[in-house]
């Protein structure tokens, strides 16, 4: 045979194992398209006709309503077969054998899942299988594992489906946190846990274990922008507490928040009692503890440089009324931790910017049952004045802790007069305690 002969075959040759090569990549590339379009049509029937041997079509096909339940478990069991270490065709299997009742081989069937998982997804279906099958035990075991495994998209929910359960011991939650921590790969997931349980614990009004809580997470090593997210939370937590008239927690925290310095300094009072940024050196900031501005009330409350420059005030508050007020409400308002028994004298100037009407505005404070324990009404006088009120809060016998008032720039709107006109600026304002015998009678009387 000649050396051309010979040349002619092999090539020949190599020319039929091209082809059968493209004929195959045809048939599995059709065989895969096919398959696809079938899948994303949800004719999982059809998908398994065209391949067989995809354990996916068979696990899709056991999870259809229309099956029976052997048919589901039979077909469960041939993607277990065709793929016995993907842990969905064993989720698919148990969650077959408890539809059929057989509750025995659903767990030995999740067990398999939860072997060969190493996502929070299976371990937290495993968990939930134990918790209908009664076994609570299980149920915890599996949640450990999955929060450890991998954190969950949603943990804030995760936890709330978790909280009920753990009513009769709280404390699981905790330790479920501390597994989870222990098991991060980096501190900011730790964080990240920590900081999700404390506010399902303030949302929960779990205060004892917020606490905890809380004051495990500022031991946490924190970046620069994780300080910023634990002010954040502390000021939720502030306003949580003084909603719920917990005056004593309230000035917990808030001192952890000053002693660390977790948040800036302008947004916290000095002592728990005193009015923050009552000078109106730095912007109005709705804090637990800075004023709070109405956005819907039609006047427009805001804060402007003083014009009498040298009054050692450089700031002050500016009300600009439109004419859109209803016909009352509050304006501005900030939180105060005041301490029982107690005489309290609250000083600010006012300038007016037209002395010949009524101005319609009242500074108050005003206690937890919204009743006023002094009001200053900024009635016509005159342009420039330094106004004073006492009062004196209710003693409690069996709380000495401080509770929650509120200091309020209240509007109602003058009897006759359409267009609003008011205080141009307010400065100056502090709230001081005195002294029991030094105290005058109460303007506002007792609250």
């Amino acid at each position: 045979m000649s050396t051309v002969t010979r040349r002619s075959r092999f090539a020949f040759g190599q020319q039929g194992l091209v082809l059968m090569a493209c004929g195959l990549a045809l048939y599995f590339t059709q065989r895969q398209w096919r398959f696809d379009g079938a899948f994303r049509a949800q004719r999982f029937g059809a998908a398994v006709a065209v391949w067989p041997q995809n354990a996916a079509g068979w696990r899709m096909l056991s999870q259809q309503a229309d099956q029976s339940s052997a048919e589901s478990v039979q077909d469960a069991q041939r993607a277990v077969r065709d793929s016995p270490d993907d842990w969905q065709n064993w989720s698919a299997l148990g969650a077959a054998q408890l539809a059929s009742g057989n509750v025995g081989a659903a767990r030995s069937a999740m067990a398999e899942m939860g072997a060969r998982a190493r996502i929070f997804d299976a371990h937290w279906e495993l968990a939930n299988l134990y918790l209908v099958t009664n076994d609570e035990m299980g149920y915890w075991q599996q949640l450990s594992r999955a929060f450890a495994v991998e954190l969950p998209t949603a943990i804030y929910g995760s936890l709330s489906f978790v909280y009920p359960r753990a009513l009769h011991d709280p404390s699981r939650l905790l330790r479920l946190a501390d597994e989870s921590c222990r098991a991060a790969t980096s501190p900011g997931q730790c964080v990240v846990i920590r900081q999700q349980l404390l506010f399902l614990l303030i949302d929960k009004y779990n205060w004892p274990l917020a606490v905890r809580e809380w004051e495990v997470l500022r031991a946490q090593p924190l970046t620069a922008s994780q300080r910023e997210d634990v002010g954040v939370e502390a000021d939720y937590f502030l306003k949580r507490l003084i909603a719920d008239h917990r005056g004593m927690l309230v000035h917990t925290v808030w001192s952890e928040l000053l002693q660390n310095r977790l948040v800036p300094a302008d947004q916290l009072p000095a002592a728990a009692d005193r009015i923050v940024n009552g000078q109106f050196s730095a912007p109005l900031q709705p804090t637990a503890f800075g004023w709070n501005v109405c956005g819907t009330c039609g006047p427009v409350v805001a804060r402007e440089p003083m014009a009498s420059v040298g009054s050692g005030r450089d700031w002050a508050l500016s009300m600009e009324m439109d004419g859109s007020a209803g016909e009352s409400g509050v304006l501005a308002w900030q939180s105060l931790l005041l301490d029982p028994g107690t005489h309290y004298r609250l000083t600010f100037t006012a300038q007016r910017a037209d002395e010949s009407s009524e101005t319609g505005l009242v500074i108050r404070v005003v206690n937890s049952e919204g009743h006023p324990c002094m009001a200053a009404d900024l009635s016509a006088g005159t342009a420039n004045k330094r106004y004073s009120a006492a009062f004196q809060t209710a003693s409690n016998a069996q709380d000495a802790s401080p509770d929650s008032y509120r200091l309020e720039i209240y509007y109602q709107r003058p009897s006759g007069q359409v267009m609003l006109r008011g205080v141009e600026l307010l400065s100056g304002m502090f709230l001081t305690s005195i002294n029991a015998p030094e105290a005058p009678k109460a303007d506002g009387g007792i609250c």
